[in-house]
């Protein structure tokens, strides 16, 4: 199980990087695209692992 633990760490990471590219383009799309980085993060929690 800690195997899964860096994985988690690291789309966490480059969903953190992707969101923050996205605030700086200060369009409306901005928060679309943050609001489904979340959801895929959720998705991927939820889920164990898996972002589909």
């Amino acid at each position: 199980m800690s195997a899964a633990i860096p994985e988690r760490r690291d789309v966490h990471d480059r969903a953190d990087a992707a969101m923050y590219a996205c605030s700086l383009t200060r369009s409306p799309e901005s928060k679309l695209c943050t609001g489904h980085i979340q959801i895929l993060l959720h998705n991927f929690d939820f889920r164990g692992g898996s972002l589909i």
